[in-house]
């Protein structure tokens, strides 16, 4: 888990002169109970699922993927509510088991149908929270989405809800690795209303300063990019 946090030096000291600094602070889970933690938009926290046994030959830090989610609401039916009782899996944002397969519905088999006493699915699989995850074959189960206030331009059909959700790698790469991506071809559609009316080439030419010329003198060519590093 990853929070950004402001730094404790005092202004004016030598970590901290302009009084703007911040760091990551990484927080590791051992075990499963200490891996149900919540979101909190004030530290932009976000989660990362590591392979601590490959680091990245320049940063040394080990390959993992960044789960990036800001749509997280809290539960808000009360504690020992039919509702509480039956989603135990949405009393957290993030919950991180060891893996096994027969666990499927971390919300039960049959959610309508239970009183929700024993709370099944994940906050069984859960236990007492004790088991050790660290260096095992683990599955985080995220719980995200938004909470609808229901207003009159949802009348008839409700628009869409946005919720955005991101798994980025981090420590995979030596280097961005879209750099080379070609340009697009793709036509616009005034290009194709037009077509037949003046439009001779309707090439992407809006990357000029990346692909300069059909040569392959751009800095984003394969060859061209090496050069292009080694020289900045």
């Amino acid at each position: 888990m990853v929070d950004a946090v402001p730094s404790d030096a005092p202004v004016g000291s030598a970590e901290n002169y302009y009084g703007n600094a911040f760091y990551a602070k990484r927080t590791k889970f051992s075990t499963v109970g200490e891996s149900a933690t919540n979101y909190d938009g004030s530290t932009s926290r976000t989660w990362d699922i590591c392979n601590t046994n490959k680091l990245h030959p320049y940063s040394k830090k080990p390959a993992s993927y960044k789960l990036v989610s800001r749509e997280v609401p809290g539960l808000l039916p009360k504690e020992g509510s039919l509702v509480w009782k039956r989603a135990g899996f949405a009393r957290h944002a993030v919950h991180v088991t060891k893996y096994r397969d027969d666990q499927l519905w971390p919300a039960g088999r049959h959610v309508p149908q239970t009183s929700g006493e024993p709370s099944v699915g994940l906050p069984e699989w859960m236990g007492d929270g004790s088991e050790p995850i660290e260096d095992e074959d683990v599955v985080l189960w995220h719980t995200f989405g938004v909470t609808h206030i229901p207003a009159p331009e949802d009348f008839p059909v409700m628009p869409a809800e946005p919720i955005t959700l991101l798994l980025r790698p981090r420590n995979f790469f030596t280097n961005n690795p879209v750099m080379d991506v070609p340009p697009s071809f793709s036509s616009t559609p005034s290009q194709v209303a037009a077509r037949g009316a003046g439009v001779t080439n309707a090439a992407d030419r809006l990357s000029t300063l990346a692909f300069a010329d059909a040569s392959g003198a751009g800095c984003c060519k394969n060859g061209a990019n090496g050069g292009a590093n080694g020289s900045s």
